[in-house]
């Protein structure tokens, strides 16, 4: 396909910062409008500590950001009062969102015990899960200084506690597959909202430091969409997201003959292992480094999780059509039908495939909720969505993804770049949808960016596509958040581009856009008019 020319690829990734720009330029003019809106701030105290970015500002202020005034201010008025340094009401806010975390997460084990409901059963124990996920990220915020917090780390603090809120919405969602009959949907109410009200006062005051100047790197360093660009605005030469390392660059660029892993995984008998999941299992306690696994070619007939404290792993197969892992399980929750679950810090995967085989159409080839995750010459395919993109940092490059509906979906910040999405004939409806995304928070640093890509049908469903709707995305949440650019639109894309959710979802609040795509279904005059 032309548009995968790799001479052209330096051209591209420059002109893919000022594609960015043009899909934020709407969330630039309304954070303007906010700016303009704002109450002044109450008072300014020089700090010499802290370069004078110290911001007084009273609670009624301060909960004027938030989507849930009255909890903010029942929850900081006690603790730090009505009038405070602006990082005391911010670290009060998220200590509480993680008082409250603490007590929630132990609810579900009371409704276990009360059901007899195996789905349910499931669903509750997936809560559980997530619920531990959002008290590690709520604990990272809290040992972070809090003025650092809203300063020099708001990216990686506004990213967890995006995380925070992706997984309190999997759970609710999770519950409501498994038509549970408990109340813990009311029992996470609080704890919603109060990581709701924390990172809005992160986005809000995190570039309020007093200083327009904007050559200070803490204020460009926010503005950066997803992590991609570099200090220079760009990608690096390579185009790849900057927080992957040096190291990380050139161990993808060395051939893979030269690697020398740390496990071998075989079916044949010549590796150490003969399963994935045993490798990972051997993974060292306390590693420092990348810890990689070499898995040869075959279909590995197993379901994998990369687990949270297995971080940095490095894991490369022999092609996407050679090493292929599929899915096993039956009769669980979406959550943890994932043939291959990726949790743990910094995964990085090359030259492997993952399938969602089985009857049941809504399995998940791939759960990615790993931080700074990265795929390249992968392949993920299956039927009802197959890429869940749950949560976090995440890269995808050269990689075929091919399902019907909602093919890609989740609540991560998400770059998928020089890509094959194949959309295969719908089971179950006569629509297909590319995107799903999730995003239910407007002050989440969340959203889809396909980038060079191209939507094709595969060759089965071609003869029939004319005769299903095909839609670029759709919106799972109110706030959901889609860019489609500089791609190749085959002709079954309907005119129409876009999808709401159910009701409605989304149709005032979400953030589709396109740009610079070609080919027969990039025709936009007849395009929604809603988001």
């Amino acid at each position: 396909m032309s548009t995968f020319n790799a001479e052209k690829t330096r051209k591209r990734n420059n002109i893919i910062i000022m594609a960015i720009s043009f899909f934020i330029m709407a969330m630039v003019v309304i954070s303007v409008v906010v700016v303009l809106d704002k109450p002044s701030v109450d008072q300014q105290e020089p700090n010499n500590d802290n370069n004078n970015h110290t911001i007084i500002a009273t609670l009624d202020t301060l909960c004027g950001f938030t989507d849930y005034r009255n909890v903010c201010k029942a929850t900081l008025a006690p603790t730090v009062g009505y009038q405070s340094q602006v990082e005391n009401y911010f670290q009060a806010a998220v200590n509480a969102t993680l008082v409250e975390m603490r007590n929630v997460v132990e609810i579900p084990k009371r409704y276990i015990d009360n059901t007899t409901n195996h789905m349910e059963m499931y669903a509750l124990e997936d809560c559980i899960q997530v619920l531990d996920l959002c008290i590690d990220e709520l604990e990272y915020v809290m040992a972070t200084q809090p003025l650092e917090a809203l300063l020099n780390n708001s990216d990686d603090v506004r990213n967890s506690l995006s995380a925070v809120v992706a997984y309190q919405q999997a759970c609710r969602e999770g519950l409501v597959y498994a038509n549970s009959s408990s109340n813990f949907q009311e029992d996470l109410k609080l704890s919603i909202e109060l990581a709701s009200n924390a990172l809005a006062i992160e986005f809000n005051y995190s570039e309020n430091d007093d200083k327009d100047d904007e050559d200070d790197e803490a204020v460009q360093k926010n503005r950066r969409l997803l992590s991609v660009t570099s200090k220079e605005g760009n990608f690096n030469d390579v185009g790849y997201p900057t927080w992957l390392t040096a190291a990380d660059r050139r161990l993808l660029q060395v051939d893979v003959d030269v690697l020398a892993p740390h496990a071998v995984v075989a079916q044949d008998g010549t590796g150490q292992f003969e399963k994935i999941a045993d490798a990972v299992k051997a993974y060292p306690k306390n590693h420092t480094g990348r810890y990689i696994i070499y898995v040869k070619s075959g279909e590995y007939r197993e379901t994998i999780t990369i687990t949270k404290e297995k971080i940095n792993v490095f894991m490369y197969g022999d092609g996407a059509t050679e090493t292929v892992v599929i899915g096993r399980r039956k009769n669980t929750t979406v959550y943890r039908s994932a043939t291959f679950s990726a949790i743990g810090k910094g995964f990085i995967c090359k030259h492997m495939g993952f399938t969602s085989a089985g009857y049941r159409p809504d399995k998940v080839a791939l759960r990615v909720q790993s931080d700074q995750a990265a795929f390249f010459n992968c392949a993920i395919d299956g039927t009802i969505g197959p890429l869940l993109a749950l949560a976090h940092r995440q890269f995808f490059r050269h990689c075929k993804i091919s399902g019907t509906l909602n093919i890609i979906t989740g609540d991560s910040a998400l770059v998928i770049q020089n890509s094959w999405i194949i959309v295969k004939r719908p089971v179950l409806t006569r629509k297909a949808t590319v995107t799903a995304n999730g995003r239910s928070d407007r002050h989440e640093n969340t959203g889809f960016v396909l980038h060079n890509c191209a939507v094709v049908p595969d060759e089965k469903f071609k003869p029939e596509r004319f005769n299903y709707s095909t839609y670029l995305g759709v919106a799972l949440n109110k706030y959901a958040r889609t860019i489609v650019m500089e791609s190749e639109l085959g002709d079954f894309i309907h005119p129409e581009g876009w999808l709401t959710g159910d009701e409605d979802i989304g149709a005032y609040t979400v953030n589709f856009a396109e740009y610079k795509n070609n080919g027969p279904g990039a025709q936009t005059s007849k395009r929604v008019n809603w988001p």
